[in-house]
């Protein structure tokens, strides 16, 4: 007997589930792009949605088989920056150190770009990133961009690095296109 999740996605495997792997990732990938509750206390995940495939819990299980998953997050948007659509031609599993990284620096509340806060008792701009749970302070800077600059710098540099460290092409072409969105500044 199938069990629907949000009204739309369709669990039509009968085993236990409780605790496979397989049901956990597809069932947080249903809950970020199906569910309204998730998406008002997330709002980077208005516009999400799941391929008609993978409403279907079997499809995605025979998908993620496939897959180097272990120890690894599901990502819809390293291999296609700005990408919106879980998809199999979209996702691929990725380490939760390089899934943190992507994410990091997420412009703030009071408009300024990613990496930037705006330091007080400096009276200045100042630049910051975390690269392998360490925070780096890149400086104090007298203009947004400024610092918004040494920001992206570091940014690419650590991409590039995490580029060579990667075997699975998708995902160095992914983060090669990232390199690419930070090099023209977007």
């Amino acid at each position: 007997m199938s069990e629907f999740i949000y009204g739309v996605a369709e669990n039509d495997i009968t085993s236990p589930i409780s605790d496979c792997p397989f049901y956990v990732k597809w069932f947080d990938m249903i809950r970020r792009s199906c569910s309204h509750d998730y998406k008002k206390r997330n709002p980077s995940y208005i516009g999400v949605t799941v391929c008609e495939e993978w409403l279907k819990f079997s499809n995605f299980k025979s998908w993620m088989k496939g897959c180097d998953w272990r120890d690894k997050e599901l990502d819809k948007d390293l291999i296609h920056p700005h990408n919106k659509v879980y998809a199999p031609e979209n996702c691929c599993f990725i380490p939760h150190s390089l899934n943190t990284f992507m994410i990091q620096g997420r412009a703030s509340k009071r408009g300024l770009p990613k990496g930037v806060t705006y330091h007080i008792q400096h009276k200045k701009f100042q630049a910051r990133i975390s690269i392998d749970k360490s925070r780096v302070h890149l400086g104090y800077y007298n203009t947004v961009d400024e610092a918004h600059l040494a920001y992206r710098v570091v940014k690419i540099i650590e991409l590039k690095r995490l580029r060579k460290l990667e075997t699975d092409k998708r995902i160095r072409k992914g983060l090669k296109r990232h390199i690419k969105i930070l090099e023209i500044g977007v």
